[in-house]
């Protein structure tokens, strides 16, 4: 929904591998072709504006890019490597027994070091299994989009507690309508944040289908004060939406309104503004995968509750589990990183500001500039630029792809990628945060 009207070529061929696309867009009824004018070499004289130049130049970039897509299939980037995982794969079973084994012994022998050192093992195996979960969601593990969706209920559901279909709804929107006010889940937290002074009065979500909370002045004027705080205890909301999403999915549920018995769409209406908006039905995945996801985040649950009873000891037991998520909180910090600081639209990709799909990307996103040595810290998400703009691109490929990207952006000069350290971004983050909170804030308190 988010490019309905809008040329979404660039957005599918990012998003969708080939095969994917020749099997599921012969499903879709054409209505029409969408009209791309293009502006010749001829018009750039004196009947050209300088506004179509410039149109000229963002259309030039975008052909670049899908060339240089067109490339990376030829040249066999988007082909498997999975050797790599054998290491990443040691790293988690290695941190994943440490956490249990000092959690277990700090707890037994009233160690508060142990536990403390297990916590931490424990956050970071979370930590580290989430990328490769965001690999599978993304189907660049095997590059088997089937393969795939089994192995993330493995490593989504039953080891991290995370839906991996939840995960998929929110991520996939996230990518073709990244910091889209109206659109991307990922930047919709209000009114315990706001990003952006759009999110000041509340909007609509697309994405949630209902009207956000207007912001609250004496919240978001201290946004920036308990960013981190927030961000360590993230992991429990995620926890939270992935039963909520299994629940509003589940297909043995029917969803009723008073003239049929389903329903794909319902109205929406601000109670405070009156306006009306249209939410529209979660889709409901086959029975089997439903059950699926269900068995194997119950397998989560039952494991860890049962781990933290276990060590029957309360003091260590609550420090264990604040500990290990605040940890595990880092992984929430890195994925706001790349977004929070940049630019924002109404609607994605960047159609308010009537800029291309892999333009748009460059404005709205940001790459942590680091040594490859802390590439197991960040797990790919380092280059959230080259990820947003190729996601299916495996992740051991996309410090290489840096170059061919750079070299577009500096040919045509329009926008020019930010790549900056993982601290000097902490602190940009919390910069943006006080000024907008600020700026919100006074807002609001002049309408008082």
């Amino acid at each position: 929904m988010s490019t309905a009207g809008k040329d979404a070529t660039s957005v599918m061929i990012s998003l969708h591998a080939p095969e994917t696309l020749a099997k599921h867009m012969k499903r879709i009824r054409q209505v029409g072709i969408l009209p791309k004018e293009r502006l010749t070499a001829a018009s750039s004289s004196t009947e050209c504006t300088e506004q179509a130049l410039v149109e000229l130049k963002q259309q030039q970039m975008e052909d670049d890019f899908a060339q240089l897509h067109d490339f990376f299939d030829r040249e066999g980037w988007y082909e498997r490597i999975m050797w790599p995982y054998a290491f990443v794969f040691m790293r988690i079973a290695l941190l994943w027994t440490l956490g249990l084994y000092g959690m277990k012994r700090g707890a037994e022998s009233d160690n508060y070091g142990w536990t403390c050192l297990g916590s931490a093992c424990l956050g970071f195996f979370f930590q580290n299994v989430a990328f490769v979960g965001h690999d599978i969601g993304h189907g660049s593990v095997t590059m088997c989009i089937a393969v795939d969706s089994w192995l993330g209920l493995v490593i989504g559901n039953l080891w991290t507690g995370i839906d991996m279909t939840w995960w998929k709804s929110t991520h996939y929107v996230h990518h073709s309508a990244t910091n889209a006010l109206d659109d991307d889940p990922d930047i919709q937290h209000s009114p315990i944040f706001c990003f952006d002074p759009g999110f000041e009065a509340g909007r609509f979500s697309t994405y949630h289908g209902r009207f956000l909370p207007q912001c609250i002045a004496f919240l978001v004027k201290r946004q920036h004060l308990y960013f981190h705080i927030v961000m360590a205890f993230a992991r429990f909301n995620l926890y939270i939406q992935s039963i909520l999403h299994l629940i509003q999915t589940c297909p043995f549920r029917t969803t009723t309104t008073n003239a049929t018995n389903t329903t794909t769409s319902t109205t929406v209406t601000d109670t405070l503004t009156g306006e009306t908006r249209t939410k529209y039905a979660w889709h409901k995945p086959p029975a089997h995968h439903w059950l699926a996801s269900v068995i194997s985040l119950t397998g989560f649950y039952a494991f860890y509750i049962n781990f933290f009873l276990s060590l029957n000891n309360l003091p260590h037991t609550a420090l264990a589990l604040l500990l290990s998520h605040a940890v595990a909180g880092i992984l929430h910090v890195q994925i706001l990183l790349s977004h929070v600081a940049m630019d924002y639209c109404n609607s994605g990709p960047g159609h308010s500001q009537n800029v291309g799909y892999y333009q748009w990307q460059a404005l709205s996103t940001m790459d942590i500039a680091c040594h490859p040595i802390m590439d197991w810290f960040h797990g790919g998400l380092q280059f959230q630029l080259e990820h947003h703009m190729f996601p299916r691109l495996p992740r051991w490929r996309l410090r290489k792809a840096i170059p061919h990207v750079d070299e577009i952006f500096h040919k045509y000069n329009i926008v020019q990628p930010v790549r900056i350290p993982f601290l000097t971004a902490n602190l940009q983050v919390l910069s943006h945060l006080k000024r907008v909170g600020e700026q919100v804030a006074s807002c609001l308190n002049k309408q008082t």
